[in-house]
């Protein structure tokens, strides 16, 4: 059980942000109806009692918080859509007084040291760790949607943790881990003074985006404004769905990586993604839920796109700045001793032939998507290019972290690992009876199929 000590509301400091909009772009304007939220936790060792969570740490944060979002204002405001698409483009709009809803918690019947495990854990325990956003408000000009929160949660005397929802139109992992890491650097320091030489602070100019067109936005925009945004409902997922964290080696991926020399990109990223694709498809086929052998296969990711725009933009820049991947193969290809060679050199092609064309998002990307809708699909979330496990608020490394979203959407995430130089944690949710298959075919395939 999770018990609510304090509902907080948190802006930054009063007079520190004028009233300030940025226009969506190309890049985010296909994030609108994308459900579900995007959640996920960090886990800290904190050995304190619950006066001192109260005393000490919340009001540490909620400062910190506040300075964070001087920087980071937009996270304290909202998404706002014009009911008519033709009158003007959506913005993330930020006026004096907007905060961000932060929960302060304390959890007493979930064990700390269970939860910050790999092994297969329940599903249930990690949605009370993460707040659910405000609903939309309309008035007959706009919709007003509330776009972060956040959610603190005491483990007394053994940990804390520091869980986030947000929406995709808000911005990507890029963005959200630069946040993080200047919010960790800020409490663990007592001030601002650390972040500006942190590499972390955000870059809002979106004029200097050269790659799309105003008319591409508006076109892009009256296709996306059509659909009217609902008030999200989280689905409900089996009883018996848990969650596992595989860790692959720096070793493990060499070898994988020598198994796919072929490839046209054979990156940690590619042989990782390959790998799993064969192996779920396998755990589905021991279940009898094979895909006819002529049916196909989708896998979707994103590639970040900031370095490569012309001009290319900071990494810092603020937003979404992502292109889709959406490498689709047969069933029978690969269910079949060469899957794991042809899924590899698929999704390297994938990701060449995006970064040697169009980098944004279209019409025809999201007809492509809706095309998929209901065939199984393979999601990958995050990246090995970010580490989750820097963020520092003072109390040490995270010892663990969670996208807890994933439980809904079919996704696995994907990111650096905490122990292992060089190596991947791989996020996976399951029925329980599937995850004892699918750990089995995992392991196998590494120990006795990789040279």
């Amino acid at each position: 059980m999770v018990k609510v000590l304090e509902h907080s509301r948190v802006s930054p400091p009063r007079g520190a942000v004028t009233e300030k909009s940025l226009v969506l772009t190309c890049f985010d304007l296909p994030w609108i109806h994308t459900f579900p939220p995007q959640s996920f936790i960090l886990f800290y060792e904190f050995p304190h009692s619950s006066s001192h969570f109260l005393e000490i740490l919340v009001p540490d944060l909620k400062n910190s918080l506040s300075l964070a979002l001087k920087h980071f204002f937009p996270l304290s405001g909202n998404l706002i859509l014009p009911s008519d698409p033709t009158s003007s483009m959506p913005t993330l709009s930020y006026v004096e007084g907007d905060s961000v809803q932060v929960i302060f918690a304390e959890c007493v019947n979930h064990n700390f040291t269970d939860l910050i495990g790999n092994h297969a854990r329940n599903a249930g325990p990690f949605h009370s760790l993460v707040p659910q956003l405000s609903p939309v408000t309309r008035t007959p000009d706009s919709t007003i949607v509330p776009i972060f929160a956040i959610q603190v949660t005491l483990f007394p005397d053994s940990g804390v943790s520091v869980g986030f929802t947000k929406d995709h139109v808000l911005c990507d992992a890029s963005t959200i881990f630069d946040f993080m890491k200047a919010w960790g650097l800020i409490t663990k320091s007592r001030g601002e003074k650390m972040i500006f030489a942190s590499g972390c602070l955000p870059f809002y100019d979106r004029t200097t985006i050269r790659d799309t067109t105003e008319e591409q936005e508006t076109s892009l925009w009256r296709v996306v404004g059509k659909i009217k945004r609902q008030d999200y409902q989280a689905p409900s997922f089996p009883a018996d769905l848990v969650r596992s964290t595989f860790v692959i080696t720096r070793n493990d991926i060499q070898r994988l990586k020598n198994m796919a020399s072929g490839a046209e990109r054979v990156s940690s990223f590619v042989v990782v993604c390959a790998y799993m694709w064969t192996c779920l498809a396998k755990c589905y086929a021991a279940f009898n839920e094979a895909l006819h052998e002529d049916d196909v296969e989708h896998m979707s990711f994103v590639v970040n796109c900031r370095a490569r725009l012309d001009p290319p933009l900071p990494k810092t820049y603020f937003g979404n700045c992502l292109a889709p991947c959406l490498p689709t193969i047969r069933s029978a290809i690969l269910l079949g001793p060469d899957g794991f060679l042809t899924a590899s050199r698929l999704i390297g092609q994938t990701i060449g032939m995006k970064l040697r064309g169009v980098l944004n998002f279209s019409v025809n990307d999201l007809s492509d998507f809706e095309a998929r809708s209901g065939q199984r699909m393979l999601g990958v979330a995050g990246s090995p290019k970010f580490n989750f496990y820097e963020i520092d608020f003072g109390w040490g490394t995270p010892k663990k972290y969670e996208v807890v979203s994933r439980n809904y959407s079919g996704t696995m995430s994907l990111m650096g690992c905490k122990d292992s130089d060089g190596g991947l944690e791989i996020g996976l949710s399951l029925p329980n009876f599937k995850m004892d298959a699918f750990t089995a075919i995992f392991f196998d395939g590494l120990k006795h199929h990789i040279p």
